[in-house]
């Protein structure tokens, strides 16, 4: 699985959320159009310790307490995933 690979976690009970189409006006590839980004949002528990590999630096681990001082900052979608994602993490 990818998230092993990429993180060193197992992960279960892995939960379809939904999907989020993102435009940025970043232009990393160089055409002067933008960015179009498609994020498919999971839910899952994960077990194991955290060692992301070399493509991955400086996570953040969000908790509850940590979202409802960032909530208001972040972008609609984001807010809006991780409200059902701590709703879900609440109700197990």
């Amino acid at each position: 699985m990818k998230v092993k690979g990429e993180s060193n976690l197992e992960v279960t009970g892995i939960t379809f959320l939904g999907c989020a189409r993102t435009f940025y006006k970043t232009d990393p590839f160089g055409h002067k159009k933008g960015t179009d980004d498609i994020s498919l949002m999971f839910f899952g528990k994960a077990k194991g310790t955290l060692k992301l590999d070399n493509l991955h630096k400086d996570p953040v681990i969000v908790t509850k307490e940590k979202f409802r001082k960032l909530r208001a900052r972040l972008h609609p979608y984001v807010r809006d995933f991780l409200d059902d994602v701590f709703a879900r993490a609440l109700l197990e």
